[in-house]
């Protein structure tokens, strides 16, 4: 159970998540009032707003998505559970898409909040692994050059932005840590060791 808790505390589980995982390990209680079916079924589900509204991507994209992360068609969590590929990316991103309690979550996948964090733990640690390199050097990149720098900077600056060259940022909170290894200064905050809730703030060179 002591993985478990600690699992639960680096996803950033409430007091009442911690109460309800600690409970259905010491004496098995359940929530009995749980809904049998989910209300998030990716087969079925066509309205192409509802997946906006909740992971900021169409269901296209989200196929997608999942394509040139190249997510395997089942995520294994470290307690040897199954889920599928597509199902475990919508779930990590509903997590990130708004800041939702692992319980909050419980009654649109279907799942418990144990099992929901270890999906997410899973499915980040599988990107953070196969394509965190990306993010290692970004002067390598063709795509990435100092017009680019320019517009993206512009365009945070014109919705309201701080700073005049803030050009790209992944939001999130936790511990501050300040690194300046490469060309574009990165601000890093790490949630935990598989950098799920890691925050970059990028600023032109």
């Amino acid at each position: 159970m002591e993985d478990q808790l600690e699992l639960a505390i680096l996803a950033g589980a409430s007091d009442e998540d911690m109460e309800e995982l600690i409970l259905h390990n010491v004496v098995g209680v359940e929530n009995s009032s749980k809904p049998i079916e989910p209300v998030f079924d990716f087969d079925n589900i066509i309205d192409e707003q509802f997946y906006v509204n909740n992971f900021r991507f169409t269901k296209k994209d989200l196929r997608r998505l999942r394509h040139v992360l190249r997510i395997p068609q089942k995520i294994v969590t470290e307690t040897r559970n199954t889920v599928d590929g597509q199902l475990a990316l919508c779930i990590l991103l509903k997590r990130l898409s708004y800041p939702n309690r692992l319980i909050d979550l419980e009654s649109f996948f279907n799942y418990e909040s144990q099992s929901l964090s270890q999906i997410i733990t899973a499915t980040a640690n599988f990107i953070m692994e196969n394509h965190g390199h990306l993010l290692d050097n970004l002067s390598a990149h063709q795509w990435l050059d100092r017009n680019r720098y320019q517009l993206y900077a512009l365009s945070i600056r014109n919705m309201g932005g701080a700073v005049p060259n803030c050009w790209g940022f992944i939001d999130g909170t936790v511990r501050q840590n300040l690194s300046a290894k490469y060309p574009s200064r990165r601000l890093l905050l790490w949630a935990q060791e598989s950098a799920l809730c890691q925050i970059s703030i990028y600023f032109m060179p």
